[in-house]
């Protein structure tokens, strides 16, 4: 999908980045995607289920928008989770977490990377536009999200994280 936008190097500095590869996308054993490759295998299915749905509305949305905040909308988990032991794959939430939390470190993550390099195509209102996408994927307030989702972009971003989340809980919870 990155190479389609022209985004392949950004991808892979994103996705090459030893602490994402191998990052817990949760702190507890009973939340989404817990343990080391969590955070990777998460990222993967928001992308792949993101990217769906633009296949449904590819008139009306702009993929490289959704692809780049799929991507970025939960990097910040790695500054809001620490392995404990590598032995029995334990996680915890660090003091981070309770403080910035991940949607806000994402975004801010974001900043950082967008500042420091040239994506091919994008104006200053598409990075605005994608740091609305990574602020809004929790969907609301009571959930996380200091904004609800107001473009198609990032209501797209919302549902295939929460699609993602919930239904590795399930599976959790049925032990499969």
């Amino acid at each position: 999908v990155a190479a389609e936008f022209g985004l392949t190097d950004f991808a892979k500095k994103i996705l090459y980045d030893g602490r994402f590869m191998e990052w817990s996308g949760s702190g507890s054993p009973e939340k989404h995607h817990y343990g080391s490759g969590g955070l990777l295998q998460h990222t993967y299915e928001v992308i792949k289920l993101a990217m769906g749905m633009c296949d449904f509305y590819v008139k009306f949305i702009d993929k490289r928008l959704v692809f780049i905040g799929a991507l970025m909308h939960d990097v910040g988990k790695i500054r809001c989770y620490k392995c404990t032991s590598k032995e029995t794959d334990s996680w915890e939430g660090t003091l981070h977490k309770s403080r910035v939390y991940h949607v806000v470190e994402s975004a801010l993550i974001w900043q950082q990377i967008a500042d420091a390099t040239l994506i091919p195509h994008l104006t200053e209102e598409d990075y605005d536009h994608i740091t609305h996408i990574i602020l809004a994927h929790h969907g609301c307030k009571e959930w996380g999200s200091p904004v609800r989702p107001q473009t198609k972009e990032a209501w797209i971003v919302h549902l295939a994280d929460s699609a993602s989340a919930r239904l590795n809980d399930n599976l959790k919870s049925q032990n499969l």
